[in-house]
């Protein structure tokens, strides 16, 4: 009989036909051989095709299980996922992006995280890599904790075995972290995506943590290993995260408002828990001490402050570079000072920090025109010193 596929590689490409190879170097490099390779050819317009069809014969030689699927039409990053994982075979499904690279390691690694552990979702660590004319200008380490969370955990063997219900602050922390909201740095177990009809919503920008936090509500263990193991490429191109998105401020919201209720339901369960009236005896796993309930409930006010705040100023400085009136921004502003995002997270932006206090506060306190004055020297400076900002950015 042969023997099941572990992991299943989903990887998304269009126009990368100058990138995809080095990743699929890496694949064929891997330590760990019992895995599959699906390319999902979003009908690319350069040779993106033709490389990955290339690429065939070697991993025949290696005995890697390997396709590459050409949608008929172009639908964008969430449905050639969703294309690959309907094709897929493996236990766990990893979504790479083709124009980034992995380390020789990386199955190996997430396997031997997974042996004897019970795991929906494994998250790894990553580094953001920014080149400068195809040379790498410097480099920024991103790693999680060493955890394995799981259901039923009454007696811990070691101080990274942690109850399932632990998982949730400490996604918080992954979130400020930026560590929580992508795709391409997890494994999710497959079994449980299609048992609970988990797919990627075609939606730009959020897709990825909108997908996790679909897992994290479904989950019932999740392992987090230190090692860094995937390398995210910044070449300079143009990505969504800078161009102008008329939806961009609604789309932030949703994906806050998203990771706000999904954190309060977790939390009201504990707080049951610790109240008694859960239905557990006092020896349950869930439960958790009134402190660190209350540290967490104000960790999750102050995460959610952070990025709201963050969005909102970003969408005036976005408005800026695209040429709106002075007069329609404020306007626009003005409205959102009465929603209802607002006015719960207003009052729980950290004033501790450096980066909030210069650039947020403003905004917290509805002082929009001292807001804007800052937004357009952030445009003036993403404009006329791009290098400069994107650094300040990496190390606010």
């Amino acid at each position: 009989m042969a023997e099941e596929v572990k992991f299943s590689v989903v990887l998304p490409a269009y126009n990368v036909a100058q990138e995809i190879g080095q990743m699929l170097q890496c694949l064929l490099q891997q330590t760990y051989r019992n895995f599959e390779v699906i390319v999902v050819d979003d009908c690319a317009t350069d040779d993106t095709a033709e490389v990955a069809q290339g690429y065939g014969a070697a991993f025949a030689d290696g005995r890697i299980p390997y396709c590459v699927l050409r949608k008929p039409q172009n639908e964008g990053l969430s449905m050639a996922r969703n294309t690959g994982m309907a094709q897929a075979k493996g236990e766990y499904i990893l979504f790479l992006d083709a124009d980034d690279t992995v380390e020789a390691n990386l199955l190996e690694t997430i396997g031997a995280a997974l042996d004897g552990r019970d795991a929906d979702m494994v998250i790894y660590g990553y580094t953001e890599d920014y080149y400068r004319e195809q040379t790498l200008d410097y480099r920024v380490d991103k790693q999680p904790e060493l955890y394995y969370f799981t259901e039923g955990l009454s007696q811990p063997r070691a101080q990274w075995q942690r109850p399932l219900l632990a998982a949730y602050p400490y996604i918080v922390w992954l979130e400020q972290q930026t560590m929580f909201g992508y795709a391409w740095n997890k494994a999710y177990r497959l079994e449980m995506l299609r048992e609970q009809e988990i797919c990627f919503e075609p939606v730009m920008h959020i897709e990825d943590i909108l997908f996790n936090l679909k897992v994290a509500e479904h989950m019932t263990g999740m392992v987090s290993v230190p090692e860094e193991l995937y390398h995210y490429a910044n070449r300079g191109q143009a990505r969504l995260t800078s161009r102008y998105l008329p939806e961009y401020f609604a789309l932030q919201k949703t994906r806050i408002e998203a990771f706000y209720q999904m954190q309060m339901r977790k939390l009201q369960i504990v707080e049951q828990v610790a109240s008694g009236d859960g239905g557990q005896s006092a020896e349950d796993s869930n439960r958790m001490p009134q402190e660190e309930i209350a540290i967490w409930r104000q960790q999750i006010y102050e995460t959610m402050a952070g990025a709201y705040f963050r969005a909102f100023l970003s969408s005036i400085v976005r408005s800026i570079r695209h040429g709106d009136a002075r007069k329609e921004i404020l306007a626009r502003g003005q409205a959102e000072l009465g929603g209802e995002l607002y006015l719960q997270l207003h009052d729980h932006l950290d004033a501790q920090g450096r980066v909030a206090r210069i650039l947020y506060r403003p905004l917290a306190l509805g002082n929009l025109k001292s807001a804007y004055r800052r937004a357009k020297l952030i445009a003036w400076v993403q404009e006329h010193m791009a290098g400069l900002y994107v650094k300040w950015k990496q190390n606010r």
